[in-house]
């Protein structure tokens, strides 16, 4: 995610590049990228759901390092 505390690594092009060849879907995360999940958790809709990682990370954890 592009936040201040990552924010070096993304102003910097080659520690940019190697995140984002990480990720799957090739982009730097935004905090509103987590609005879907937080919207969920929070309806109706997760209210059988217990114990559970939800990984919004661009496909960084299923891609690996």
């Amino acid at each position: 995610m592009h936040t201040a505390m990552t924010d070096k690594s993304y102003n910097d092009p080659d520690m940019s590049a190697d995140r984002v060849s990480h990720m799957m879907i090739k982009r730097w995360g935004e905090p509103r990228d987590l609005a879907g999940a937080c919207v969920f958790l929070a309806s109706e809709m997760s209210s059988y759901i217990t114990g559970q990682s939800i990984y919004v990370d661009g496909g960084w954890t299923a891609k690996g390092l």
